[in-house]
């Protein structure tokens, strides 16, 4: 083998080549000393270029995060209708609520009105059959409107 000295005798030099002999002679020194290294120690091994098997382990812990995810967002999802739902039917049950009340204070009215005009009223004209007999009916039915409108608000207080 050629020393790398026997290379370079004789040769003048000016600043910059001698950086670059100086360079050349520091890979040369490292490629000696390399290829002693490889000569008393074994080969490097071939890194190995099949593709890694995944682990069992990582597989079922994929698959129940995934699992976990779904099911919360399932549960998650059920919830948001669940309580619209529940919010819309509140809703629908204000309005009838305010409409019931609002019929019921009609019915008050009414009846109202009526026995103040019988007990306004002239006592033959009160006291005709006919007349008596159809303002009985008319407060008979009025009485069993109210009642049933009353039932419809209970029913609606009683609802969520």
């Amino acid at each position: 083998m050629i020393g790398l000295s026997q290379l370079m005798e004789g040769v003048e030099l000016s600043c910059a080549e001698s950086i670059i002999r100086q360079l050349v002679a520091q890979i040369y020194s490292a490629i000696l000393l390399r290829k002693r290294c490889n000569m008393n120690q074994s080969p490097i091994p071939e890194p190995n270029l099949e593709p890694a098997k995944p682990r069992p382990g990582l597989i079922i812990f994929l698959v129940l995060a995934t699992w976990i995810l779904l099911v919360a967002g399932g549960y998650y999802a059920g919830k948001l209708y669940i309580d619209q739902s529940i919010a819309a039917v509140q809703q629908d049950n204000a309005v009838h609520m305010i409409t019931i009340e609002q019929q019921i204070e009609s019915l008050d009215a009414q009846i109202y009105e009526i026995q103040q005009a019988l007990n306004n009223a002239d006592q033959s004209w009160a006291s005709s059959g006919t007349t008596q007999e159809n303002l009985n009916q008319k407060i008979e039915a009025l009485d069993k409107q109210l009642k049933s409108l009353e039932q419809s608000l209970n029913i609606l207080r009683e609802a969520p």
